[in-house]
């Protein structure tokens, strides 16, 4: 989230008065029903909460010049009739036209005059009483609708007599013209383009302002234009008739939803999320009773491990049963998928532990973890803890620091645990007992998922396991094992496999955290699969029960089967069923039809989605750019606000004009078993629903489409800087992580649009500059100017106004390259000439959940290894990723010594580069020998007599090790762990360093 979201800077509208002026027959036009069209379009702006506002009207419509006098005095205020307090809406219904004066819109006269004139200059006198009117409230606005011939050149030369220099100004004033320039206008053209916008608002989470409807009415060739300054605090809009937002569920479910609320809305029970976040909602979850009955024990009782971690292979629903047990931890009492209200038909074990009488855990945030970093989740956490801005810091470099200690402050506020000595850090490196004090009973719950899918897994593991060292806190955390591998590397790792043990940052070799494996659930795959056929030929073949049994029998034994024998998960046999609700044909008893389900019943797990994929796209040449831009989007997914989505779609495709609303909606349509609906910055983000989709079509998707996708939306970006307008959330929160998954020529991009950089926020332009990325090709000593400068000045662009941050740029981009470079145009100041010492970047890498105690390094190799005071062991590989390419753990004992061969073991398939054999040296006498070349390893261990102190590779290849300790101990330790003491210590004194070197002759 952005500090600039629309959740935080803006309130929604719950009402605005709406005046509509339709003026009746003039002479030389023929009759137009305006009166008609005025009620139609105050019934559309009513879905956005227009209370229409009777005008002083004979008639309902504007008859004379002195009608017209009157209506525009009663919606600018004139009349102090109580209107004047919330925003407001002019629609004008008529005709107009060009005279030798100028513009002027036409209303009846008498038959010896003819037609009566409004002209800018009248119509700018109740502008500017509106505008006096609307001084004392900021979150107030206006908007002018002119539906009339030649309106378009009406409303231009009204706008110019508030944008001079010299003229009255206004604010928040949005001016729409659908008559063109010596044309007639068309009766419903605002109406019609508005409905159009409405209908790519599928929930009431969405909210918009006025110039995201101006950006609509433009690319509907319409004459639209914000008058005079924004305030930024302007009330937003939401449409009052959707079903609202209650957890990130699949458009096909959102669609479901707004049918039932269509027919009956008086009858839908109008809830939000109680939660400031979503996780996946399933709404006819089946199964999984012990895993429920598990989470719900756990967050009833004393239990010592203050983390939950839910883990299970990909499918197998680990975000589902989260969502299912926040779902009903929420709404205790809710419609099955039958349409019976019925506490659950699987026994509800979480209602049993929180039935009425005992409440709910007491939850205080929920974090989506997918592609986050640290730094965006301490963002969260601040603002879902209520944490004050001052306290929570506007931006840190590093996700750390004063922002999360504000945020371990508030939890500590809130558990009734902050006297001094509750949970204080541990410090001066001191190693602390992280565990939980048995029998602290939970008073604060953090829920989060899919924690293998952030862009920073390890520092957000360990931070979160920090959080729950504070008495009475608790993480329950869906993730799979290891990390989720977001860029494949183009080259072997250093550290063997490169799997992260996720489950052992969280604590899952101590007591701190207990791991939930979530198994295949064969009986409930079939349960799903029988209920949901079922219910489909309900719909589509009535009657015939004997092929009802034959075909439901046939599908629900093929999904058992597969899920049983592990060929598929749960995700694949909903996808099944998916497939069968689009394609409800498949259940018919003809024999082409037979064969066509056999086929899909025979499919494995990447047939089956590649099937659905060329279901979507057949006809539909949107369709796969559509797709591929969610895969691309980190998981997070893409807002169809402000044309996001269909930009970046268009780039992909290769086509100049974004990808239509027409298309955009059919699309939806088609795919709406596997988009999912979530939340962000109160706009709906639409996404892939399972990451498994996203992995399966980036595999299949040539790398180009990447950088196409990225300078779409960086074009997007250009033209809202240009028109004066700040950047969309999206676009600002991410369109520098486009560019640095584009490697060098992403950077390059970038780059050249300083205006854009200049938008970015500093400190994650700053993070993703300094972070590698694998394959990316690009160290960040090598990035450009405009962007090195932006790094080497971020302490000082922080705290800068705009105008400054051009020039702070230039001044940082000699201080990092001593090259100077253009400031653009609209710097405030620009540094002339300069010559100042060379700074040299710094790259600050993931960090240990604890103190560093060793490190091995050396010059000639692209890794390190390090040894923490909580007894891990980590190797790393700075260039490539900043995260850990491999944790080792078996000790909780502090690391002494530690050193790495760097010769890999012959059979490893390794070049010469790998860290190879690495010996780790701990606190309590015990030696680890790991061979890191080979995935899973289990580590030599030994027993020394005295502490280990430095441990040095031999430097005769033989992958030996020297090993020196206190009371003078040596010993050399072979590949195979086999310790060899020297028979007497060489010095009464502690070994304090040692070197290897050849023998001399």
């Amino acid at each position: 989230m952005t500090s600039d979201s629309y959740e935080t800077r803006a309130e929604v509208a719950s009402t605005f008065a709406v005046h509509v002026l339709p003026v009746g027959p003039v002479i030389g036009f023929k009759d137009a029903d305006t009166v008609g069209e005025a009620a139609l379009t105050a019934e559309v702006l009513r879905r956005l909460g227009g209370e229409a506002v009777a005008p002083p009207l004979t008639g309902g419509m504007v008859q004379s010049l002195t009608d017209a006098d009157e209506a525009l005095a009663h919606w600018a205020g004139e009349h102090d009739d109580g209107n004047s307090q919330c925003p407001s809406a002019l629609l004008w219904f008529g005709h107009g036209r060009v005279s030798r004066m100028g513009s002027v819109l036409l209303v009846p006269g008498s038959k010896k005059r003819g037609n009566t004139r409004v002209t800018p200059e009248m119509l700018a006198h109740y502008v500017h009483a509106d505008q006096l009117r609307r001084n004392h409230d900021e979150t107030h606005w206006s908007l002018v609708v002119l539906e009339a011939c030649n309106s378009e050149n009406f409303a231009s030369d009204l706008a110019s007599l508030f944008n001079g220099t010299r003229q009255e100004r206004t604010r928040s004033l949005l001016l729409i013209a659908t008559g063109k320039p010596s044309a007639q206008g068309y009766l419903g053209t605002f109406r019609t383009v508005l409905e159009k916008f409405l209908s790519t608002k599928k929930t009431s989470h969405d909210i918009f302002n006025l110039r995201e409807l101006q950006g609509h009415f433009k690319s509907h060739q319409c004459y639209a234009e914000l008058v005079g300054d924004e305030t930024g605090v302007e009330l937003a809009l939401a449409v009052h008739d959707r079903v609202p937002l209650t957890g990130a569920t699949t458009m096909a479910e959102v669609q479901r939803q707004q049918r039932r609320y269509d027919e009956a809305p008086e009858a839908w029970p109008r809830r939000s999320t109680p939660h400031k976040a979503f996780l996946e909602m399933v709404p006819d979850f089946t199964g999984r009773t012990a895993p429920l009955r598990a989470i719900a024990e756990w967050c009833a009782g004393d239990a010592e491990a203050a983390v939950l971690a839910v883990t299970g292979a990909p499918g197998t629903g680990k975000s589902a049963l989260l969502g299912e047990a926040l779902l009903r931890w929420s709404q205790p009492a809710r419609e099955t998928p039958e349409g019976t209200s019925d506490p659950s038909d699987i026994g509800d074990p979480v209602e049993e532990a929180h039935r009425p009488g005992a409440p709910p855990p007491p939850i205080v945030a929920v974090l989506p973890l997918t592609g986050s970093t640290a730094a965006d989740v301490v963002r969260q956490l601040a603002k879902q803890l209520d944490v004050p801005p001052a306290d929570a810091g506007q931006e840190e470099l590093d996700g750390d620091g004063a922002a999360l200690d504000a945020v371990r402050w508030h939890l500590t506020q809130l558990t009734g645990c902050s006297s001094e000595g509750d949970s204080t850090p541990a410090e001066d490196g001191q190693a602390s007992d992280d565990a939980p004090a048995t029998g602290t009973p939970m008073r604060a719950l953090i829920v989060a998922d899919a924690l293998d899918e952030a862009r920073d897994p390890f520092r957000i593991a360990a931070l979160l396991r920090e959080l729950t060292t504070v008495p009475g806190v608790r993480l329950i955390v869906g993730t799979r094992p290891t990390r989720y591998p977001v860029v494949p590397s183009a080259q072997p790792s250093a550290g063997g496999s490169g799997d992260l043990d996720l489950l052992g940052v969280l604590g899952s070799a101590s007591r701190h955290a207990r791991v939930l494996a979530l198994e295949p659930d064969p009986s409930a795959a079939r349960a799903y699969a029988e209920r949901k056929v079922r219910g489909i030929l309900r719909n589509h073949f009535p009657g015939d029960t004997i092929w009802h049994e034959t075909v439901t029998y046939t599908v629900a034994s093929a999904v058992e089967g597969h899920v049983r024998d592990g060929s598929w998960q749960f995700l694949q046999a909903s996808l099944v069923v998916q497939e069968i609700e689009q394609r409800p044909t498949l259940l018919a008893p003809g024999p082409d039809e037979r064969a066509a389900l056999a086929a899909m019943l025979e499919r494995d797990q990447s047939g089956l989605f590649r099937a659905a994929v060329q279901r979507i796209t057949t006809g539909l040449p949107a369709a796969e750019p559509l797709l591929r831009a969610l895969a691309w989007s980190h998981g997070r997914g893409l807002p169809l606000a402000d044309g996001i989505w269909a930009h970046a779609a268009a780039g992909i495709a290769e086509t100049d004009a974004p990808i239509d609303d027409e298309q955009l909606e059919l699309f939806l349509n088609r795919a709406a078993a596997y988009i999912l609906v979530d939340g962000e910055d109160r706009r709906s983000v639409y996404r892939l629903a399972h990451r498994t989709y996203a992995e399966q079509l980036v595999g299949d998707s040539p790398p180009k489409g990447r950088f196409d996708m990225f300078h779409a939306l960086l074009e997007l970006a250009v033209s809202q800087v240009e028109s004066g307008q700040p950047l969309s959330p999206h676009l600002a929160t991410r369109l520098a992580e486009y560019a640095a998954d584009c490697g060098a020529a992403g950077w390059e991009a970038l780059a050249a649009r300083p205006t854009v950089v200049d938008q970015l926020p500093p400190a994650s332009l700053s993070s993703l500059a300094l972070t590698p990325r694998q394959g990316a090709g690009i160290a960040p000593a090598d990035l450009p100017v405009e962007i090195l400068g932006t790094v080497a000045s971020a302490h000082l662009i922080k705290e800068s106004d705009p105008g400054d941050r051009p020039g702070l740029r230039q001044l940082g981009g000699l201080r990092a390259t001593g090259l100077p470079h253009p400031t653009g145009s609209s710097a405030d100041w620009e540094v002339a000439w300069g010559r100042l010492q060379h700074v040299p970047l710094h790259l600050q890498l993931g960090g240990s959940p604890s103190a560093i105690t060793a490190i091995a390094a050396r010059a000639d190799a692209p890794w390190l290894v390090t040894g923490s005071l909580d007894g891990s062991v980590m190797v790393w590989e700075p260039w490539r990723d900043h995260h850990p390419t491999a944790l080792l753990s078996e000790s909780e004992s502090p690391v002494t010594a530690l050193a790495a061969s760097g010769t890999p073991h012959k059979d490893s398939g390794e070049g010469g580069s790998g860290t190879g054999l690495v010996a780790v040296a701990h606190a309590d006498r015990t030696l680890r020998l790991w061979d890191t070349g080979v995935d899973r390893h289990t580590p030599g261990y030994a027993v020394c007599t005295e502490s280990v102190r430095v441990i040095v590779p031999l430097a005769d290849g033989s992958r030996r090790f020297l090993l020196g300790g206190e009371s003078g101990y040596l010993a050399l330790l072979d590949p195979d762990g086999a310790l060899s003491p020297a028979a007497e210590a060489v010095a009464p004194r502690d070994v304090v360093g040692l070197g290897s070197v050849r023998r001399i002759l």
